[in-house]
């Protein structure tokens, strides 16, 4: 079922009352920049609201001031060039642009997908991430950000309060200059794991290698899977666990303090090849939908002579295995487990893919 969002504008404050202000409704597959994509005719302007119900293509360069953007379910805005909007955004649909820089609003709520090569935001209030966000660069600066859903980057830095509920899959690092909180049944896989403030860690991290430069690290439930270099500059406190697996003095150095409190390697054990490293391929898996309710399907047509797939939890538990030598397709019921984030691994002779999966 596709939702509509109509704004009334008399009804929210008075500031949308002014008589240069307007609301423009796509009305037909278009351009941007066409007048008759819209409705009233004419291109968007300063302070409008933006509301698209059709599929509209930006095919310039696009830096607007307005209200909202709105981006309801079942449309597309898509673009081969930068698109900025200094304004609110509220994306329900496909957001599909090369570069897309937000800011100047006081929110950024994105409930669908959103595929660019680079987000970055900023001097807007908060950021929230209920569907999917899939670059190669995401930089959020806001005072908040919170991913209630899933994120794929290679690179994600962050400069503001940054809250994880679900899943963060990155492929190179994962940096922060303020404060991150993994909450409980929260997960973040990356390559490199950089720490410049506080980090409160009560779900999981893996990570090849974690620096943790400046701030306190600590948490209560929290699990850290090092696989390679782990290097503390600065504090780490509370009940969490450490699991390093590289041998000691090759790569490892505590120049600051780790309380008595911290384990290490007394929690439930790694999950293997979770981390990436030259042999684990986290991109190949088609899955969808994800985030799922239940049934998640796999296309793994791409892959040859497959010889397990196994379902894990964040504790490296395997909780079903699921292979058919003689099918590419699987569609797997995952509506019995309870909701936070899986492990979908798949193993042939010589790779091991991996894929974060969301239950809602």
């Amino acid at each position: 079922m596709k939702r509509f969002f109509l704004l009334v504008l008399v009804a929210i404050t008075p500031y949308f009352t002014a008589v240069h202000a307007a609301q423009k409704i796509s009305v037909e597959n278009g351009d941007w920049s066409n007048p008759a994509t819209w409705s009233p005719a004419g291109v968007p302007l300063f302070e409008d609201t933006v509301i698209i119900n059709t599929n509209v293509v930006a095919s310039e360069i696009i830096d607007v001031v307005i209200n909202y953007l709105i981006v309801n379910e079942g449309y597309t805005l898509s673009s081969e060039f930068t698109f900025g909007l200094r304004g609110n955004l509220l994306n329900y649909g496909t957001i599909d642009v090369e570069i897309l820089g937000i800011g100047d609003g006081e929110f950024i709520i994105n409930d669908g997908v959103i595929l660019s090569t680079t987000v970055a935001t900023g001097n807007s209030e908060s950021f929230e991430n209920n569907g999917v966000i899939e670059v190669l660069s995401l930089a959020p600066s806001e005072p908040l950000f919170e991913n209630y859903g899933t994120i794929k980057a290679e690179t994600v830095s962050t400069s503001g309060l940054f809250k994880n509920h679900q899943a963060i899959f990155c492929e190179v690092a994962f940096e922060i200059s303020a404060e991150f909180i993994n909450e409980a049944g929260a997960a973040l896989v990356t390559l490199s794991f950089v720490t410049y403030g506080d980090v409160t860690n009560n779900g999981d991290v893996s990570a090849f290698g974690w620096t943790h430069d400046y701030g306190i690290a600590t948490g209560e439930t929290g699990k850290f899977c090092v696989e390679d270099c782990f290097v503390n500059f600065s504090t780490i406190e509370g009940t969490i666990d450490i699991c390093d697996a590289s041998p000691d003095g090759i790569c490892d150095l505590n120049m600051g303090t780790i309380a008595g409190s911290v384990t290490l390697c007394e929690s439930s054990p790694c999950i293997i090849n979770l981390s990436i490293n030259n042999e684990t391929q986290i991109t190949e898996i088609n899955a969808f939908p994800n985030p799922t309710n239940g049934l998640v399907t796999l296309d793994l047509s791409s892959l040859n002579k497959i010889s397990s797939l196994h379902i894990y939890n964040m504790n490296g538990q395997s909780l079903m295995e699921v292979f058919d030598p003689s099918s590419s397709i699987y569609t797997i019921d995952l509506g019995n487990l309870a909701k936070g984030t899986y492990i979908c691994q798949i193993q042939n002779e010589e790779l091991i893919w991996q894929q974060l999966i969301v239950v809602q």
